[in-house]
């Protein structure tokens, strides 16, 4: 598994390869294309990174500061599948290391991703809040581990 800064290149690549549950989502509250999505992410972040396994890009990740607080982010596509141990490792140092960084670190998930929801709270996530943008329910996560 490799993690490198992202790129403009990763970002068209991700929009044409998302997840479809993630690009319905990203359709469904407003989002112009998944790529417009990422474009406005990786303009607002403080850092973005491209996990790779083979070449392959996995996800598009990072974290936004938003008034001292991080809202970590996660845009991933099929090739997850192909590698969850690594995907899991990566994204636990991902989370460890933002939590550092901010008074708080959290995250927004459709309540529709159950496979997602649980694997976040086994990075140390919990449920804190419903939420509901446009038609999407889902939840506030926050990181807990220390």
């Amino acid at each position: 598994m490799e993690v490198v800064k992202t790129i403009l290149s990763d970002l068209e690549w991700m929009g044409n390869n998302i997840m479809p549950e993630i690009e319905k989502e990203i359709l469904e509250t407003g989002g112009l294309s998944v790529y417009a999505e990422l474009l406005g992410y990786f303009s607002r972040s403080d850092i973005v990174l491209t996990m790779k396994n083979n070449g392959n890009i996995v996800c598009v990740f990072g974290s936004e500061n938003k008034y001292g607080e991080g809202m970590m982010w996660f845009f991933t596509s099929k090739e997850v599948t192909k590698c969850p141990v690594s995907f899991y490792k990566v994204c636990k140092e991902f989370i460890i290391n933002s939590a550092k960084k901010y008074k708080k670190l959290f995250g927004f998930i459709s309540s529709d991703f159950d496979t997602s929801i649980n694997f976040f709270k086994h990075l140390g996530c919990e449920i804190v809040d419903d939420v509901k943008y446009k038609n999407i329910s889902g939840y506030k996560l926050e990181y807990k581990e220390v």
